[in-house]
């Protein structure tokens, strides 16, 4: 019985038999690792692509435009006001009001609130 690998590790066989194994991480890229797990020249890959520190890219930055509504609604949701307060509990959070709102302006194909002007 084969045991678990290590953490982020994901292996499979590739179509020519041979087993592949690869460090996966969210926000990084896959990074092949040689051997077999728990081998020492694995576990030496293994943490050396651990250490490497890549710059986390935002999840839909690539989406997000200057000056639209939908910036308006990420820059809310990033300060801190947008999440639910303990004390206050709403039957719709504000979240999906927000962006049902940005949903709605970019879908009435109204100029004037595509963009905000600042």
């Amino acid at each position: 019985m084969m045991r678990r690998p290590p953490k982020f590790v994901q292996g499979f066989i590739d179509r020519h038999g041979k087993p592949r194994f690869y460090i996966r991480r969210a926000g990084y890229k896959r990074v092949p690792l040689p051997g077999l797990p728990w081998s020492p020249e694995f576990m030496a890959a293994h943490e050396a692509a651990l250490g490497t520190a890549a710059p986390q890219q935002e999840i839909g930055a690539s989406r997000t435009m200057p000056g639209t509504i939908n910036a308006l609604v990420v820059n809310y949701y990033k300060s801190g006001y947008g999440c639910m307060s303990s004390k206050r509990i709403r039957a719709r959070p504000a979240s999906a009001s927000l962006s049902d709102f940005a949903k709605s302006m970019v879908t009435s194909g109204l100029p004037c609130f595509a963009k905000i002007i600042f």
